[in-house]
């Protein structure tokens, strides 16, 4: 038995826990102002006498006076994240619920200071992956298989037995909605209510993730026609987005083209690739805001925009990941090659399993990922079940076993309607699941919409205070997304923006305005991107520099005949910008433009005052 040993200060400070705890609980800094503590549970419970691992647990006590409401645990995802190093995130979620509720965060087995699993060549990247993947599994030799979800299952139990908490509220995002669902279907009388954010589904396709193919054409199609600028140069982005598959099909385009750094990257783009480009979510769906824009230059033999797009994910997919106390790649592996399910047998050798992997792809039906081809898919960075292939063969426990049956329990599943990783369909399969389950779909997000949604989060809490169905109409809100309506070559082919009052410009001058904006604004969205170097090219030219809030433009150009120098200042908390430019353009289109505005989020259109060809400019400038 754990004694229960807490000074007074502390007890004075931030509470008393339950009276029939049985866990030793100290002050934290680590995370701040929790109580922390940690309780050994065997590392494989068929076997207790193979050892046993440390699963690491921070309690945030309510601040209220008097005994706690209730108690919501949460769990992160990856797999491989901890917890309790993300304890600020799950503190701001939940904050308007602890005044009267205790948070518990743990460290699920192998990640944080629950053991975390240490592969030095899979952590840091450090040889071929699968010489690192075979390695990483040899070192945890017969726990390879012991870190998956129905374990950590049980881990949580211990916890929630040693800590005498009767029921809790469960929180789960990504792949700690999976370990939602692990301990639903195994300790469902414990649970209070249970809140899955873009939960992975346990049986999902692991293999090829085919519900992911749809995913992708829907969040590029629904962010172009969420654009006014994208909208109005393309009626039917699903057919744009066919069109160049098949276009790259019968001729991969080739070529030399920037990364978000200004380094030159010679890339060749096929359906693999855009694939690729679809499943990037990297700078606010940005590949997402140009692929239509893009596709229909493409058409007009301009090849400029797509290999930038492609230059700027020419990134190796094997990288070092740190310091795995915050991010354990090999548990990442391992939780995942458990957990899964594969079109290979768990207990085969490697031969055998690899043997067994290309056959399940050769008897794929040719519509399989449609609209992409099955080459195409198989070619592309999206199927990771191939990972597994080089991993210990063993028995492998489920993560719900088969046939359970979940609680009637109150449960939210909540999904971003531009998730590319978690699909709406998989999280409909999983609320199905739970008798009493409400599922919300909150648009113009992605994955883990509480990330990037107050209404999201609203409704989490809500749910949480009430364990009852919650009024989920702002999550059918959203705001008009970023979209490239057009790449041109030269300002005589672009958009001319509206007149604003006092304007004396003729249709060119509006034109050029529009390219100047056009360039000084491609910098911006870049900068989301940049590793940090804070210099960056222009899709045509030119250089920039910024150092977050401040850019520095040097002849940049977005249209080749358009170069735009100066500087600006963005506001990224109110989204306001300021600009002041100085104009080279074509013939006498010389001039100086001031811009400011609220350019984020994309719901105005900004203001633009200056002279060009010696005429006086007034235009209303889009954002989106």
């Amino acid at each position: 038995m754990f004694r229960l040993v807490l000074i007074s200060a502390v007890v004075l400070l931030l509470g008393a826990v339950p009276a029939q705890a049985a866990v030793d609980l100290s002050p934290c800094d680590d995370p701040p102002d929790t109580l922390c503590g940690s309780i050994d549970v065997p590392l494989d419970r068929a076997h207790p006498g193979a050892g046993t691992i440390p699963i690491f647990f921070a309690l945030v006590k309510h601040s209220a006076p008097g005994p706690a409401a209730g108690t919501i645990l949460a769990s992160h995802g990856g797999p491989g994240v901890s917890t309790t190093g993300e304890a600020g995130f799950f503190r701001f979620l939940f904050e308007p619920l602890l005044d009267r509720r205790d948070l518990l965060l743990i460290d699920l087995r192998g990640t944080g200071r629950s053991g975390a699993i240490e592969c030095d060549g899979l952590q840091h990247a450090i040889g071929d992956v699968v010489t690192a993947l075979r390695a990483c599994g040899k070192q945890l030799g017969a726990a390879s298989s012991l870190y998956g979800s129905g374990d950590r299952a049980d881990d949580i139990e211990a916890v929630r037995n040693a800590l005498g908490i009767e029921r809790f509220d469960y929180y789960g995002l990504s792949g700690g909605g999976l370990q939602v669902q692990a301990y639903a279907a195994r300790y469902g009388s414990r649970l209070r209510t249970a809140v899955l954010e873009a939960p992975y589904r346990a049986g999902f396709d692991d293999a090829f993730q085919s519900p992911v193919a749809d995913a992708l054409v829907r969040s590029a199609v629904l962010v172009c026609k969420r654009s006014p600028s994208c909208r109005a140069n393309d009626r039917d982005p699903e057919r744009t987005l066919r069109g160049l598959l098949e276009q790259v099909r019968r001729a991969p385009v080739s070529g030399t083209a920037p990364d978000s750094d200004g380094h030159p990257h010679r890339v060749v783009v096929d359906e693999a690739r855009v694939i690729d480009l679809l499943a990037d979510t990297s700078g606010g769906y940005l590949d997402h805001s140009e692929i239509s824009a893009a596709a229909r230059a493409l058409e007009r033999g301009d090849e400029a925009p797509l290999l930038r797009l492609a230059a700027e994910i020419d990134f190796p997919a094997f990288v070092d990941q740190g310091d795995p106390r915050f991010y354990s790649d090999g548990d990442y592996v391992a939780t995942f090659c458990t957990d899964g399910v594969f079109p290979f047998s768990p207990t085969a050798s490697e031969p055998v399993r690899r043997s067994q992997y290309e056959t399940a792809i050769a008897r794929l039906p040719r519509n399989a990922f449609a609209p992409f081809t099955v080459s195409g898919w198989m070619g592309s960075r999206v199927p990771v079940a191939d990972t597994c292939v080089p991993w210990p063969a063993a028995p492998a426990r489920a993560a719900v076993p088969p046939g359970a049956t979940f609680p009637a329990v109150p449960a939210l599943a909540v999904a971003g309607d531009l998730d590319v990783s978690v699909p709406s369909s998989a999280v409909g399969a999983v609320a199905a699941r739970f008798p009493r389950a409400q599922m919300v779909e909150v648009a113009g997000v992605g994955h883990v919409p509480s990330f990037r949604s107050s209404c999201a989060r609203e409704l989490i809490v809500r749910f949480i205070e009430t364990a009852a169905p919650v009024d989920a109409s702002c999550a059918a809100r959203f705001n008009p997304a970023y979209g490239v309506g057009r790449f041109v070559r030269r300002a005589a082919e672009a958009d001319a923006p509206p007149a604003d009052r006092g304007d004396r410009s003729c249709v060119l001058d509006r034109r050029v305005a529009a390219m100047a904006w056009a360039a000084a604004y491609d910098a911006i969205q870049r900068s989301s991107r940049m590793s940090g170097e804070g210099s960056g090219v222009g899709l045509r030219g030119g250089t920039f520099t910024t150092d977050f809030n401040a850019f520095t433009y040097d002849r940049v150009r977005f249209a080749s005949d358009v170069a735009v120098s100066g500087s600006g200042h963005v506001d990224w908390d109110s989204g306001e910008v300021t600009l002041d430019l100085t104009i080279d353009g074509p013939g006498r289109e010389d001039g100086t433009l001031h811009i400011e505005g609220k350019a984020f989020p994309h719901t105005e259109s900004l203001r633009a005052r200056g002279a060009i060809g010696g005429r006086r400019v007034a235009v209303l400038l889009p954002t989106a």
